[in-house]
């Protein structure tokens, strides 16, 4: 994925959780985890992980990436 989608996905990520800060660091190292990843797919999993009851609080890039994994392995 390109850095400005990564970036965009992130950005997306701190728009559904506000009650945290996402600092430059965060993003930064959020974008860095996310370039290698299918696009399309890291979309599809932050929506899926937004949309799980229960969860209200940022995410670590593992929680996401477990959905990912799970997502990736089914397409």
């Amino acid at each position: 994925m390109q850095k400005a989608e990564a970036n965009k996905i992130v950005l997306k990520l701190a728009a559904l959780f506000p009650n945290t800060e996402v600092s430059e660091i965060t993003i930064a190292t959020w974008v860095e985890y996310l370039m290698p990843l299918d696009a399309s797919v890291m979309r599809q999993s932050v929506n899926e992980y937004a949309l799980t009851p229960g969860k209200k609080f940022f995410p670590t890039p593992g929680e996401i990436l477990e959905v990912y994994d799970r997502i990736y392995q089914a397409v």
